[in-house]
């Protein structure tokens, strides 16, 4: 459906909505260019990621699928990466690929015979 930042759709997507695809091999979250510094705009994230975040959400069928900051913000000795990455985007539409770090907080169970995935929050016991 779109985006939320801090509990607030952000209309990224427009009307339309955006397509995504849930991809279990990818190690980052990939937008295209023009949504990605949309986002990094938003969230205002400092060089060393010490100020906070907003959270970000994906909106699926109504239900936002929330990211704290510590989900999309990767930390070593090295300092920090952001885990949202863009991706060539022929499409007009604006489309996002869910990678890593949306996996690690949702667990997705895809159904090919009916053509859909369904998402739960992850457990890690």
């Amino acid at each position: 459906d779109d985006i939320a930042i801090a509990g607030q759709k952000a209309g990224i997507c427009g009307k339309a909505g955006c397509e995504a695809s849930v991809d279990t091999g990818a190690s980052l979250i990939y937008t295209s260019s023009a949504m990605l510094w949309n986002l990094l705009n938003r969230l205002n994230i400092d060089d060393a990621c010490v100020q906070p975040s907003p959270k970000i959400a994906f909106v699926v069928a109504g239900k936002h699928l929330e990211l704290e900051m510590d989900d999309y913000v990767e930390r070593d000795e090295a300092g920090c990466r952001v885990m949202i990455g863009n991706t060539a985007n022929a499409e007009k539409s604006p489309a996002l690929v869910l990678g890593y770090p949306f996996l690690r907080k949702f667990f997705a169970v895809f159904d090919a015979d009916a053509g859909r995935v369904g998402f739960a929050p992850a457990s890690h016991a």
